[in-house]
């Protein structure tokens, strides 16, 4: 775990709409998102480098609470 990264996440949900900003606290590159699953796809393909990537559900809609 010598690769460890500190992210700022910023998000506003003003007037019905959501935006989020996404930067590496060591980094000056901000990312801005529009829904909520970009960020977290965002996130998940950072911890994923280098390593197998998770399976990601692009919306919670689909996720089928009941199964086992």
């Amino acid at each position: 775990m010598d690769d460890t990264h500190l992210y700022l996440v910023r998000i506003w949900r003003g007037a019905q709409r959501f935006r989020a900003t996404v930067r590496r606290v060591e980094d000056e590159a901000l990312h801005v998102f529009y829904t909520p699953e970009s960020v977290a796809g965002y996130l998940s393909g950072q911890a994923a480098r280098g390593a197998d990537a998770p399976e990601v559900v692009p919306n919670d809609a689909e996720v089928d609470r009941d199964a086992p």
